[in-house]
């Protein structure tokens, strides 16, 4: 007999569910993979991670880092851990390269994994040819994206435990020629049943201050019965190893959208039509505001082409598919007032901007180096400046040169940044075949937000940190034929 998972049973009550996987965001910080939109070590950030089992199986995981640039694979690894078993590790920079220490004291085994683990280029130079200047490759590897993968839970098998669980020993040797693992790695293994949990800190120790990440994580990923269980260093599960239904409710109506491709039904559970960011600049507090904007699956859609809602133009200067190019963030204060349209920062004279159309009142610029084009990246980050402060700087969280953006007089309020021109009618209803409409862009992100006080007590400098998530408004209708 299939059982319902808890999540469908309560649809199922209603009429809305099938037994089949749909996949949908969790409801509570644990799932069957998370993903996490930022890791850093650029700037003097230290990245620390872990990740639990909370169940009472034991677990076959893996963990991918994904680059910043164009998300290509840079650490692929798997973590075999014991009922209720946590795993830590801390990401640390070694000269341009980062690279991973596991926490030594950690029984959970993560077989051929170096201690230390430096991060690896050749992904990157396979996809995007040898020529690719290493030192350009460091640098994009600072950053990038977190995917924690459950690949199933692993019958009791003598020969892989020993007297506290998992033997590193065995399940290493599990992988080699003529072990359990080389010829069938779906042997001993059950489908994944989900229950993870992780937590992600970004620290700054030069400067005193650190905060947590929340992750995505999402339920009934899997196509029913899947057996991802893969050799460590495999590509595969990835964000494509989706089922392709996704299970959403939105404004009350539940939408079961049936798409062609897995990383699509992903996409569709985390979609916004504008992203909304609290925000504080200002003197008084040395506040300082960087957003931070991650596209897990805009790497999928643009390997062959560019499919919707990604349906632009290869931008050759930035060597990137560029969205949002022709649309302006706006920003609200504190009384619900919207006093301009945030432009991109331009170089030039005043006058000469004015005579082109630039600078028209009440927009203001800054005759500074311009701004490359936004969400370039499949990690993109953005900072503000102020007409009456003098704390502005680049990324902190980050090696680039990020997005910028002139709020005049607003030193406290909200971002929005609106994605309602970009929609993908690719998915169909799951039952009906009737079309289903997607507004936005496969988002999610964070405000990052700095404090300093140069006086906390006489002679002592303090900085704190804090990290504020984003809120995305969604836009599903079913479109008539």
């Amino acid at each position: 007999m299939k059982y319902l998972k808890p999540t469908c049973l309560l649809f199922f009550l209603f009429g809305f569910c099938s037994v089949h996987a749909n996949i949908h965001l969790s409801n509570t910080n644990v799932g069957e993979v998370l993903i996490f939109p930022l890791y850093t070590v650029a700037n003097d950030h230290n990245t620390l991670i872990s990740v639990s089992n909370t169940t009472q199986d034991f677990k076959a995981i893996k963990i991918r880092f994904r680059e910043g640039q164009n998300a290509h694979n840079v650490l692929i690894f798997n973590v075999y851990l014991n009922p209720y078993d946590t795993w830590s590790a801390a990401l640390v920079l070694d000269g341009e390269v980062p690279q991973l220490i596991s926490n030594t004291a950690d029984n959970s085994c993560a077989p051929f994994l170096s201690q230390p683990q430096v991060f690896l280029p050749f992904e990157v130079q396979q996809m995007e040819g040898a020529d690719t200047p290493l030192p350009e490759i460091q640098e994009r590897m600072q950053t990038g994206i977190v995917e924690i993968y459950d690949m199933g839970q692993i019958d009791p098998f003598p020969n892989l435990f020993d007297q506290v669980g998992f033997s590193c020993d065995a399940v290493q040797a599990a992988w080699l020629p003529g072990g359990v693992w080389d010829t069938d790695p779906s042997d001993l293994l059950t489908s994944p049943k989900g229950g993870l949990k992780a937590e992600l800190m970004i620290v700054d120790v030069k400067n005193g201050y650190s905060f947590a990440q929340q992750a995505t994580p999402f339920n009934g990923f899997y196509p029913d019965d899947a057996q991802p269980h893969t050799q460590p260093g495999d590509v595969e599960p990835n964000l494509a190893s989706a089922t392709n239904t996704s299970l959403m409710i939105h404004n009350g109506e539940v939408f079961r959208t049936q798409w062609p491709t897995g990383f699509e039904a992903v996409s569709a559970s985390i979609m916004a039509s504008n992203v909304a960011s609290d925000y504080i600049i200002d003197n008084g507090i040395d506040a300082f505001p960087e957003f931070v904007y991650s596209l897990p699956t805009k790497s999928f859609y643009i390997e062959n082409g560019a499919l919707a809602p990604f349906n632009t133009t290869f931008d050759s200067n930035a060597g990137a598919y560029c969205m949002l190019r022709n649309r302006y963030p706006f920003v609200y204060d504190r009384d619900g007032q919207s006093t301009e349209f945030l432009f991109p920062r331009k170089t030039g004279p005043l006058n000469t901007l004015a005579a082109s159309g630039e600078a028209t009142p009440p927009y203001r610029l800054t005759p500074v180096p311009p701004a490359p084009s936004r969400l370039c990246r499949s990690t993109n980050f953005a900072t503000l400046n102020a007409e009456v402060t003098s704390n502005y700087q680049d990324s902190l969280l980050s090696p680039f040169q990020s997005d910028q953006f002139y709020v005049s007089i607003i030193t406290s309020g909200t971002l929005f940044i609106d994605m309602g021109d970009m929609f993908t009618e690719r998915g169909v209803d799951a039952d009906t075949q009737t079309q289903h409409r997607y507004t936005g862009l496969p988002v999610i992100g964070f405000t990052f937000q700095r404090f300093t006080n140069a006086n906390a007590q006489p002679g002592l400098l303090a900085t704190y940190a804090i990290r504020q998530d984003n809120t995305v408004a969604r836009t599903v209708e079913r479109v008539d034929p």
